[in-house]
């Protein structure tokens, strides 16, 4: 806490000295629980353009294998957050779950002013196989699919949403809609746009291009029972 409010003060000097890091964000009507809506301090608004909260995990490699030394790995989950410039706060706008990066210390690298690039190159090579397995390990459908993005009203929805909604709007036919084979059955049919319609229930006009969708799924769905009859 003492470190960011130091590098503020020298990046800002204009902060008064009564700025404290924890004015930085509030929780809007001082609920503590409540990490939907913050207020910025009035002091460093000005300089404010984009706002990410990144939670997760720091891991440093402790044995002594060289290649993986000078390595710090994150695993986060960025939150980012809409601006409203008139009423000094912001809102969630965005969730990602499973981010993952390293970051490598050159400094401990460099020995009079030369850096051993042989060795650079197999940690960058290990290091990146190594993060490849890590992410893809992080990175499943449910990660993906609980990616959330917050509407301006406070209505939310999932990238996995937002997925089956372009799927509506692409395929042609009821099956490939519904994410079914051409062999469906009827049962088949009418069980997966009930979970779709239950799913997208309260989501579809907050979804772009989502009333579309839901149109054509509607209509193409009872013209094939109509069909059927």
């Amino acid at each position: 806490m003492n470190a960011i409010e130091y590098e503020l003060r020298q990046e800002f000097p204009s902060l008064d000295l009564n700025f404290k890091n924890e004015f930085i964000l509030q929780p809007f009507n001082n609920n503590i629980h409540d990490d939907q809506e913050f207020r910025i301090s009035e002091q460093l608004f000005p300089y404010i353009r984009f706002i990410r909260r990144d939670f997760g995990d720091i891991y440093h490699y402790n044995g002594d294998d060289e290649l993986f030394e000078n390595f710090t790995i994150y695993l986060e989950s960025p939150v980012e957050y809409r601006i409203d410039r008139q009423n000094l706060t912001c809102q969630r706008e965005l969730a990602t779950h499973g981010i993952v990066y390293a970051r490598l210390d050159l400094n401990t690298m460099i020995s009079s002013s030369t850096i051993n690039e042989d060795l650079l190159i197999s940690k960058l090579w290990d290091m990146g196989i190594g993060l490849t397995n890590i992410a893809g390990r992080c990175t499943t459908s449910e990660t993906q699919e609980s990616t959330i993005y917050y509407t301006a009203n406070g209505e939310k929805y999932t990238a996995g949403d937002e997925a089956l909604v372009q799927t509506i709007l692409k395929q042609s036919t009821l099956s490939s809609m519904l994410g079914l084979s051409n062999n469906a059955t009827n049962d088949d049919i009418k069980q997966s746009y009930n979970r779709i319609m239950n799913k997208l229930n309260t989501k579809w006009h907050c979804i772009r291009s989502g009333s579309i969708a839901h149109d054509k799924l509607d209509t193409r769905y009872h013209e094939y029972f109509n069909e059927q009859n």
